[in-house]
């Protein structure tokens, strides 16, 4: 399974891939050698107000990592609204709760993660679902004003 299975399924796919990582050029010849350049984007190395453009015209964010700690990439994602689709490893399921702030996939296992994002696709519902539940969640637990309610909660005199 892979991106040639989803766009058989979903022709309008469009992959974003961004950053300028070590297996870019990898990747970019992957690419050409099975004819998507027309259904995926390399963005390269964006800035803040890149990052925010692309996840706003994005309907899905998809993770696929096998070490994680607090990735900010997920976090963006999550206060942008989008379903989350992403390896269920340590650093990543503490911050998504399966079926409720994202779907989560076996790290590693191709065809859970693309019957997951096919499964977000043709659900819609459950999609803008998920991302709501993701904003709400990063709103409540993970926002400025929370941050310096917990903190000062830590250091105050009761």
């Amino acid at each position: 399974y892979s991106i040639l299975h989803l766009k058989t399924e979903i022709p309008e796919i469009k992959l974003i891939l961004a950053g300028d990582g070590e297996t870019k050029k990898q990747v970019e010849n992957i690419v050409k050698k099975l004819n998507l350049s027309g259904n995926v984007e390399f963005t390269g190395t964006l800035s803040e107000e890149g990052i925010i453009s692309k996840l706003q015209e994005s309907d899905l964010y998809v993770h696929s990592s096998h070490a994680e700690t607090m990735s900010m990439s997920i976090l963006q994602a999550m206060a942008s609204g989008l379903p989350i689709v992403a390896s269920n490893i340590n650093g990543i399921n503490n911050l998504i709760e399966h079926q409720n702030t994202g779907m989560l996939f076996k790290s590693g296992n191709v065809q859970d993660l693309y019957e997951k994002i096919l499964f977000l696709y043709q659900d819609k519902e459950l999609a803008r679902q998920l991302g709501s539940n993701a904003r709400k969640y990063t709103e409540s637990n993970l926002s400025h004003k929370r941050m310096f309610l917990t903190y000062y909660s830590l250091f105050s005199d009761k």
